[in-house]
């Protein structure tokens, strides 16, 4: 295994062991997120939900906004991909 895929997945294990102490102090109540999944041939994309998510008005209009700047943040990389090529 490379000296970089060894640095992303402990990137990645510190990031959900962050995310663990969170959850068992009760601050995170509700987690979606979108994970990327890759093996030799294919990459995947898949949105994965647990917990118990609030239905408040406001708390639901929080979270289009989260979604909508994430994904004007995927708009930005293709446009800086782009522009690159």
């Amino acid at each position: 295994m490379t000296d970089i895929t060894q640095l992303h997945q402990t990137e990645l294990l510190r990031f959900i062991q962050d995310l663990q102490k969170e959850i068992q102090q009760g601050k995170i109540t509700y987690i979606e997120m979108v994970v990327q999944r890759e093996d030799e041939e294919y990459v995947e994309w898949d949105l994965l939900e647990s917990g118990v998510k609030s239905l408040d008005h406001q708390h639901l209009l929080a979270q289009v906004g989260c979604l909508y700047m994430a994904a004007h943040d995927v708009v930005n990389e293709i446009l800086e991909i782009e522009d690159e090529d």
